[in-house]
């Protein structure tokens, strides 16, 4: 894929009539980072194009990716010179899981 390739999620998890994507965010953050993660979660709820769920998983520092969610994850990756990044898994054209 090129950098301006436009991908989507998997069709079933998109509802064009039911309020676009319905995605499940797999919060699998450390508890310094509890906060941030229910202030975005809050914004991103004030889209119609988004029904967001969240779940309480293990804390997970190797960010390992779940099929289907989008695993929110914290660790201490170094200097990497980003302060944050997302990672998605994509076959054929249609993002399967977003780390």
């Amino acid at each position: 894929q090129s950098r301006s390739s436009t991908l989507s999620w998997k069709s079933d998890f998109v509802q064009p009539n039911n309020g676009g994507l319905h995605l499940t965010l797999q919060n699998a953050l450390d508890d310094t980072w509890q906060q941030e993660f229910a202030v975005a979660v809050k914004d991103w709820q004030e889209s119609d194009s988004l029904v967001l769920s969240t779940t309480q998983v293990a804390v997970d520092h190797t960010c390992n990716r779940v099929d289907g969610v989008m695993l929110v994850c914290n660790g201490n990756f170094g200097a990497t010179g980003w302060v944050g990044i997302n990672e998605n898994s994509i076959m054929r054209g249609v993002i399967v899981s977003s780390v």
